[in-house]
């Protein structure tokens, strides 16, 4: 089974599990409905709630993650200083030749800068040589 199949699985259960909690909790609030205090919800009716509590958190933590996903590519670009989108092709040579240009830098600045400065440029180096690699 390819994993769109299994996406679509997972998919269709959460939809199904989605609708049957809510029509547990629909039902429950129609029966009530006008009354101005309500009794006591079933133990069905407060694990729908709590299915659908969960779901919608779920929901939130996935835009969230894409959210930070996107900040850490362009944090990730910004700070190598070269574009790093996962839909571009870079070439290894180009990689080479920034790792080479922050060498030179970090040589010619070594005894004018301060030491954050160096350590922000051999961070750059780092990250280029662990991209380099991956490639």
């Amino acid at each position: 089974m390819s994993n769109i199949e299994e996406d679509i699985k997972v998919n269709n259960k959460y939809i199904y599990i989605k609708e049957v909690a809510q029509k547990v909790v629909n039902r429950y609030k129609e029966k009530y409905k006008g009354e101005k205090f309500l009794p006591e919800p079933s133990e069905q009716t407060c694990m729908a709630y709590e299915i659908l509590n969960l779901l919608s958190e779920r929901e939130t933590d996935k835009k969230r993650i894409k959210e930070l996903e996107e900040e850490n590519k362009l944090l990730l670009s910004s700070k190598v200083g070269i574009d790093l989108s996962y839909d571009d092709y870079i070439p290894k040579q180009k990689v080479k030749d920034k790792i080479e240009e922050l060498k030179e830098r970090k040589h010619n600045l070594i005894y004018t800068q301060p030491l954050e400065t160096i350590k922000r440029i051999n961070a750059q180096i780092r990250i280029l040589q662990e991209l380099l690699e991956n490639k």
